[in-house]
């Protein structure tokens, strides 16, 4: 269990392009893709699925909606706000239901990341969605923005 931990939790082992064991436990590991849409984004809170979450708030100092590095660090019961988060990102949502989310949360912007990717379907459906305006995409991330 040490070289488990040592190589695959810790290390490289197994890892390409931030895929291999344990790549949610690797958020230091992003595509290029990801890190063009970093750059781009703005201030306000963000809605995207972790780890990309976590790397947001380290990277941009973004507030965001729910991040596995907040387990138990917050006033928010962890399993329904992961829930929540899946259900946002879920292909069988409707777009009313992810609208009402994210006003809930106060959403500024919703992040589809490339490295961990969201369903095609999904990023299609946010992409088409009259209260959201894209501000970039590149490989399969989409940053999207929430006109207040």
């Amino acid at each position: 269990s040490v070289l488990v931990a040592t190589f695959a939790f810790q290390g490289p082992m197994g890892r390409a392009h931030a895929r291999g064991p344990y790549a949610e436990y690797h958020p230091e590991i992003m595509t290029k893709a990801d890190a063009f849409i970093l750059d781009q984004l703005g201030d306000g809170v963000v809605l995207t699925p972790p780890p990309m979450s976590d790397i947001i708030v380290i990277r941009k100092g973004n507030p965001v909606v729910f991040g596995i590095a907040s387990f138990n660090l917050t006033d928010q019961p962890f399993v329904e706000m992961a829930a929540m988060v899946k259900t946002f990102f879920a292909p069988e949502t409707t777009d009313e239901a992810r609208q009402e989310l994210a006003k809930q949360w106060c959403v500024d912007y919703i992040y589809c990341p490339d490295t961990w990717p969201v369903e095609a379907a999904v990023r299609e459906e946010l992409t088409q969605a009259p209260w959201l305006q894209t501000v970039a995409h590149q490989g399969q991330a989409l940053l999207l923005k929430r006109p207040q």
